[in-house]
């Protein structure tokens, strides 16, 4: 029986009293799953909330053995944050790491297919579609998407699956996939870990995870739901960070992806060099398209001028 945990970042601040309640909502979707055997492995990113700390604390008495529950000393980012959690998750024996933020629902069933599926399947990554819904848990209109949502959302109409999929994911696709309804194998998550960025950080994994060999599966089955407030625009990861520094990560995330998807597939023999520049090519106007798309033009031409030189 293959052991599964879900591995949860979170970081509230006392004046976001309700991404504490988005957390107890994704920690009921947890005790709500059809199979009970689950482990729940919880980073705290040195949120310093009293509040939060004390419902941590519940959570640690009434399951015991299932929580792993980790504090870091300063604040890391989500990315790292997972990082330290597929290391605990992979020193608890697991074998599939569940990613799931902590202001998203996980699907009741998720547990009992993903185990399913790696126990019967040769699979390295299992992930589902996802449905957008507010703060009030009611799920969005199309028209409320943004444009990253959307394409994801029309990707999935046409999953990509099995070996190699990085190269239509740089190529063509950018986009496979929402942490919340990802999951890997504890071994493949080791090898390639979330680079220290602030937003895109996952980008960067999904493509690198094929690179290496990893094998894609994709279920409509389960489902999470992935949080996207609409009446909170003041602390979102877009203002608090702002559009440029998350464009600029994306863009950063996105080429050193290329680089480094290309190197592991040559390492293993997966393609050969007459086939890297013509990838290379398309793979960096994708870049330049999505830069423009979102209207960075200052990034578009900073971008352009590194790498069509």
């Amino acid at each position: 029986m293959k052991k599964c945990a879900f591995v949860i970042p979170i970081f509230i601040k006392t004046e976001c009293p309700e991404r504490l309640t988005f957390f107890k909502q994704t920690i009921d979707s947890i005790y709500g799953q059809t199979c009970d055997d689950w482990l729940m492995i919880l980073v705290d990113d040195n949120s310093q909330n009293s509040e939060l700390d004390a419902y941590v604390d519940s959570i640690i008495r009434e399951n015991g053995e299932k929580v792993i529950y980790k504090k870091n000393p300063r604040n890391y980012g989500a990315g790292e944050s997972r990082n330290i959690g597929i290391a605990l998750a992979d020193e608890a024996g697991v074998d599939v790491v569940m990613f799931l933020d902590s202001d998203d629902v996980a699907h009741p069933r998720r547990v009992e297919l993903t185990k399913d599926s790696f126990e019967n399947k040769d699979i390295d990554v299992l992930y589902s579609y996802f449905i957008p819904i507010d703060e009030c848990t009611k799920e969005l209109p199309a028209e409320k998407f943004p444009h990253n949502i959307q394409f994801i959302l029309e990707n999935d109409k046409h999953a990509l699956v099995g070996d190699d999929i990085w190269k239509k994911l740089i190529s063509e696709k950018v986009y496979v996939n929402l942490t919340s309804s990802t999951s890997v194998r504890t071994d493949l998550a080791k090898t390639v870990p979330f680079p220290s960025i602030r937003s895109s950080e996952d980008l960067y994994v999904w493509m690198m995870y094929s690179a290496v060999g990893g094998k894609y599966d994709y279920t409509d089955e389960i489902p999470s739901k992935y949080r996207m407030p609409q009446k909170m625009p003041g602390r979102s990861l877009s203002t608090c960070y702002g559009e440029v520094n998350m464009n600029r990560d994306f863009a950063d995330a996105y080429v050193s992806a290329i680089g480094d998807c290309i190197n592991a597939a040559l390492s293993r023999g997966a393609i050969q060099e007459d086939e890297v520049q013509p990838l290379m090519v398309k793979a960096y106007h994708n870049v330049l398209n999505e830069l423009e798309i979102a209207g960075m033009d200052e990034l578009l031409v900073e971008y352009s001028d590194k790498l069509l030189q």
